[in-house]
């Protein structure tokens, strides 16, 4: 079973958990508004519950170049590596708890999971999701 979805605007990276004054964390609310975001684009694009089983996930971030850019170093830059932040970790962090839940039931489903980011013209994440065979863990 494979299935891919597109999280539409600049990727947002899973942000350090807050704590109040009691000492109880919890995640800052700008993770939690994408975080949700994340989940509608996967329930909208059909995304099937993968069960327990182990998956692959395969996360693409395309973050949107600057209006400020020439269109010279815009059409330069157009799909190369992105180093700005957040970190490639944060953003698979984001997209992996966005999906909790409704794609599979625990973190420990994924068994390989790869992150890239690149400039584009337009931010989005395009995440591909599929159960791992047992071809692919020999």
């Amino acid at each position: 079973m494979r299935h891919s979805f597109v999280v539409e605007g600049d990727p947002v990276g899973k942000g350090r958990p807050r704590f109040t004054k009691q000492g109880m964390a919890y995640t800052p609310k700008r993770s939690k508004e994408y975080e949700g975001r994340v989940n509608r684009a996967y329930k909208n694009s059909g995304g099937p519950h993968f069960g327990d089983q182990p998956v692959l996930v395969v996360i693409t971030a395309f973050f949107q170049m600057p209006a400020s850019w020439s269109q010279k170093k815009r059409k330069q830059l157009d799909g190369t590596y992105c180093t700005k932040k957040p970190d490639t970790d944060n953003v698979i962090k984001s997209i992996l708890d966005g999906i909790l839940g409704t794609a599979y039931e625990d973190d420990k489903q994924v068994v390989v999971c790869v992150g890239a980011k690149y400039w584009a013209e337009h931010g989005r994440v395009t995440v591909e999701i599929s159960s791992a065979s047992k071809e692919e863990s020999a």
